[in-house]
């Protein structure tokens, strides 16, 4: 079981550390063209992160339905939001 454990989680951790990764690298395309397409998949490679870490550090994964669903609806809701804002600025 701790052995389960511990490969899940550090699973998880080499997923976050690659969307990190992968979010860098996006960044350092700002300033051309595409830089409008390149935050909005920053946006939206965080909110990835956010979901993962509420589902495995917060412990999410073995709550009751209601607040898996909660918290996915926060996730999508806001990130929908604050991609909308980031779309009406530009």
């Amino acid at each position: 079981m701790r052995t389960l454990i511990a490969t899940r989680i550090s699973l998880i951790l080499a997923l976050l550390v690659g969307a990190t990764l992968l979010s860098w690298f996006l960044d350092q395309g700002q300033g051309s063209s595409s830089s409008q397409y390149a935050s909005i998949a920053i946006l939206i490679i965080a909110f990835v992160k956010v979901r993962f870490v509420i589902t495995e550090f917060m412990e999410a994964r073995i709550a009751p339905l209601p607040l898996k669903l909660l918290a996915d609806g926060w996730c999508v809701s806001v990130c929908t939001l604050l991609i909308a804002l980031l779309l009406i600025a530009a």
